[in-house]
């Protein structure tokens, strides 16, 4: 018999793991397991360890051991926060940018768009308060391209120009 078969006997339900320089027990492996961050660790730091769990076929009752990390935001926001966050960050480009994190949260809670409506999505009503101040055509086209170009698609720059400039 081999060492580790008779080590299987003596210990009976602990079967042994015999490691490159140490034996394991079942238990032991799944002590180590547990001792580390991450799964992905396990194939890093003990990989001789994993290479003799798959040939045992104890691997995945191992591992199991170690729950997979669920990733969670940083910061949860109320709906209240994130208006808040709005007067700090006018724009969704601009809450991207500064915020990730409730960027991310506002977009899973579906709040994203109730703070930051889409310039497609926003009404004539909404769109004529927008643009409100500016004072000629050429300054809407600069200062407002994305607008602009939706106002000409959806076929209301006339009706635009003339509440705007007359």
């Amino acid at each position: 018999m081999r060492y580790h078969e008779i080590l299987d006997d003596y210990l009976g339900h602990l079967p042994a793991c015999v490691h490159a320089k140490n034996t394991y027990t079942k238990k032991q492996a799944i002590e180590m397991v547990k001792a580390l961050d991450n799964r992905s660790d396990i194939y890093s730091k003990h990989a001789s360890l994993v290479r003799f769990l798959k040939e045992k076929g104890w691997f995945e009752e191992v591992i199991s051991f170690k729950p997979k990390r669920i990733s969670t935001p940083a910061k949860q926001y109320t709906f209240d926060d994130l208006k808040k966050l709005k007067k700090k960050f006018p724009t969704r480009l601009k809450l991207n940018k500064g915020d990730v994190t409730a960027w991310r949260f506002a977009k899973r809670e579906g709040w994203l768009d109730k703070l930051y409506p889409k310039i497609s999505d926003l009404s004539y009503e909404e769109i004529l308060e927008k643009v409100r101040g500016v004072r000629t055509k050429n300054e809407l086209q600069k200062k407002y391209p994305r607008i602009y170009q939706i106002v000409k698609e959806k076929g209301f720059r006339e009706r635009l120009y003339r509440e705007l400039f007359e």
